[in-house]
């Protein structure tokens, strides 16, 4: 790709950007059971994360957007331009390239969302594909996908929000807007979880193809949530993909819904940062999904007094919600949060974009460490 090709979809990229299976014994979370204080805003005498340390990257991490725990004393970062890169906490020891960039011959581009297991190394990109490789060999393997909103593994399963093309070229046939399929199988058995309210050409995420509204997330006990954001709802499913509960956003204080943009709209929010940035900012969305012991951890965020905020909200088995305070501050408005946990230890990745569409402008992203909730 020659230098203002690439940097042309750099900016381009840059203004875009912006539970337990059931039983009687031990149901999963469920609807209508939200505790009074979970829905709307954060509530003063909410608990706080404790955040051990707050590390600001350096330039070689600038364009850092994701996060997994590698290890106990490292982790994977998504770089964009810069591919996939195992960082150690310590900051003395060199990074580790696992994917390469844009610059390499042969190397992923804009690489956005990163997913470990035992045995593989996934990532996502805005460039519309997917690329997953096992730990112990840098071979990669690729499938074509659009609107990749986030992608998680769990030992070779993969699931995955976003749409693709058919054979022909039809955007989204069947209107599916999830799937789940096994990286051992090369994807060959994957299949769709969730379809698009609109039906056929899936018109809810296609108004809000690459907004990154949507998250998935696979649990300790091999379940996975799913959100997809464009539409409400949080689905959890169980590790071969059948649907257990379903639970209402709306309930939680997530209001995000692209079945009302209209395609004229959506063309100016895709064209216009400042436009999409302002719609985003007033809506409260899932930045990610975090797997929690007591249950999924919904990172919600919000613009509350001219200021990014975000809360936790714990959906425990019983239906129950905990909140708590995320005590992080955005380095300006278009501020995002992604997390992970490993070994009783939470990493969080603070990210923000540029306010206007200029690479130069990019705050350096902080790498925390926290405590997860005691319950």
């Amino acid at each position: 790709m020659r230098h203002n090709e690439s940097k042309s979809l750099l900016v381009l990229l840059l203004g875009l950007m912006t539970f337990l299976p059931a039983g009687a014994a031990n149901p999963p979370f469920q609807a209508g059971k939200v505790a009074p204080a979970a829905a709307g805003a954060t509530p003063s005498h909410a608990p706080a994360l404790h955040i051990l340390s707050d590390t600001a990257l350096e330039e070689a991490f600038r364009f850092a957007q994701d996060v997994r725990w590698a290890s106990d004393h490292s982790v994977v970062l998504a770089l964009v331009r810069s591919g996939i890169v195992e960082y150690n906490l310590d900051g003395k020891t060199p990074p580790k390239q696992l994917i390469p960039g844009n610059n390499t011959p042969g190397g992923f581009s804009h690489t956005q969302e990163v997913a470990i297991s035992s045995q593989y190394l996934a990532a996502g990109a805005w460039i519309k594909s997917i690329t997953w490789r096992t730990l112990d060999s840098a071979i990669r393997k690729e499938e074509a996908f659009e609107c990749i909103d986030d992608l998680d593994i769990s030992g070779g399963r993969f699931a995955l929000v976003g749409a693709r093309r058919d054979s022909q070229g039809k955007f989204s046939p069947d209107g599916a807007i999830a799937w789940i399929g096994s990286l051992d199988k090369d994807l060959t058995d994957l299949k769709p979880l969730l379809f698009d309210a609109g039906g056929s050409g899936a018109p809810t995420m296609g108004a809000c193809c690459s907004f990154f509204l949507g998250a998935t997330r696979f649990l300790a006990d091999g379940s996975l949530v799913v959100i997809p954001g464009v539409q409400p709802g949080i689905y959890h499913f169980d590790s071969k993909g059948k649907l257990l509960q379903t639970s209402d956003t709306v309930a939680l204080g997530v209001d995000t819904d692209c079945a009302g943009i209209g395609k004229q709209q959506a063309s100016v929010l895709a064209r216009d940062s400042s436009s999409l940035m302002a719609w985003v900012n007033e809506r409260r969305t899932v930045d990610d999904v975090l797997p929690l012991p007591a249950g999924p951890g919904l990172l919600i965020r919000s613009v509350q007094q001219g200021q990014v905020r975000w809360v936790l909200k714990v959906l425990h088995p019983d239906g129950s919600v905990r909140v708590y305070d995320v005590p992080v501050k955005a380095p300006n408005l278009f501020a995002h949060l992604k997390g992970d946990l490993r070994q009783g230890r939470l990493v969080l990745l603070l990210w923000g974009n540029p306010p206007v569409r200029n690479p130069d402008l990019i705050p350096p992203p902080h790498l925390l460490i926290a405590l997860p909730p005691a319950s």
